[in-house]
């Protein structure tokens, strides 16, 4: 679909869903075998529900609020931070847990920047649709 730069409505909904079910699955997998820390995989999880929740409810009133260019970042951040993180191992003399982990603390305040990015969108989009339709 990239290639042909088809898109469709089903293509947005699902395209991030699938993006981040695979980087969440990924992280929550390596939480018990101490490669990453709990509360990073538990701040991400929520943002990405608290998110997709309120883009949700934007989209029911009519409000269309595209993916941000912090959130493509975030999102691939956390994918090579979640690639290096399962090497764990030094690769070509780079220690590839340290790597993952500074990547993944970059992703963190990508993760936290973007989504309150969304939540400002939403909120002035809201605001805008409230004075255009004169609700009250």
């Amino acid at each position: 679909a990239r290639k042909y730069r088809i898109v469709t409505i089903m293509g947005k909904f699902l395209d991030p869903i699938a993006d981040k079910l695979v980087v969440n699955t990924a992280m929550l997998l390596m939480i018990p075998i101490g490669r990453i820390p709990a509360w990073i995989v538990a701040i991400t999880i929520i943002r990405d529900i608290a998110v997709d929740g309120m883009r949700s409810i934007a989209s029911a009133e009519g409000l269309v609020i595209d993916a941000s260019r912090l959130g493509k970042q975030k999102t691939l951040c956390q994918v090579f931070a979640v690639s290096a993180l399962m090497i764990h191992y030094p690769l070509f003399g780079i220690d590839a847990h340290v790597v993952g982990m500074t990547i993944l603390y970059l992703a963190l305040v990508l993760t936290v920047l973007s989504g309150g990015e969304y939540f400002l969108k939403f909120y002035r989009g809201a605001i805008r649709k409230k004075i255009h339709t004169g609700d009250r």
